[in-house]
């Protein structure tokens, strides 16, 4: 393995490692290094740039990758339809699950308590639980998959974090949101509203900034949605 100095882009060691080296992953805190080779895992410590541990594993080991809090690496094992876990600290082999055919991609959560694993020749792509290694779920991804990622949060995982926590503060308020239970507290809620809305009109500059950021929140979006759909079930029932 070469190792690159990024500030003259030189090679500034050669690592030797195993047969067929294929791919190379890094630990979260950068003072590891492991290689997948054929039938090995050779494990360098990157402060001296040497060899510390070899791991015998599968034939043919492909994809390689640590956990995002450093613990494990999961590891492909191409022709005997596996993904070797293997721990960091003692550089050993913990649990082999078995997947699909040539896995050839692995992803792990930022929670690290799944590991994807995209199997091209079944045409699928399995999922591990980290907590007991086993696979818990098997996707069909098309012909042949040969990667796998995890996608970043987005906008709408926020606001519904923030929603939550929205719901949360008005359970202490007394405010029951999901358990309506007639037509009359529909009216009353959304009677509510419009003396919130006038208030807002008539008051002074500083209340209508007030109202402005209640009815902004995602519990207050989240609420009139229910009561919308509550008193359409309602109608419709009648």
């Amino acid at each position: 393995m070469s190792v690159i100095d990024t500030a003259t882009d030189n090679i500034i060691t050669t690592v030797p490692v195993g047969d067929s080296p294929h791919r190379v992953a890094v630990t979260s805190d950068g003072n590891k290094i492991y290689v997948a080779n054929n039938n090995t895992v050779s494990v360098i410590d990157t402060a001296t740039d040497n060899v510390i541990a070899t791991v015998p594993v599968g034939t043919s080991s492909r994809e390689i990758i640590v956990s995002p809090d450093g613990s494990m690496v999961y590891l492909g094992n191409f022709y005997n339809k596996s993904v070797t876990v293997i721990n960091t600290k003692t550089n050993t082999v913990t649990a082999r699950v078995p997947v699909g055919e040539w896995p050839m991609g692995i992803a792990v959560t930022p929670d690290g308590k799944k590991v994807y694993v995209a199997n091209a020749e079944s045409d699928n792509v399995s999922v591990i639980d980290t907590t007991t290694n086993t696979v818990t779920a098997t996707v069909n991804a098309g012909i042949y998959p040969t990667g796998v990622a995890i996608g970043p949060l987005t906008d709408s995982d926020m606001t519904y974090q923030s929603t939550r926590v929205t719901s949360n503060a008005t359970e202490g308020a007394g405010v029951e949101e999901t358990n309506l239970s007639s037509s009359e507290e529909i009216n009353a809620v959304e009677l509510n509203n419009s003396n919130n809305n006038s208030e807002s009109d008539n008051g002074s500059s500083s209340s209508g900034n007030e109202s402005s950021k209640n009815n902004s929140t995602p519990g207050f979006g989240l609420l009139g949605s229910l009561t919308c759909l509550y008193g359409g079930w309602k109608l419709r029932k009648k």
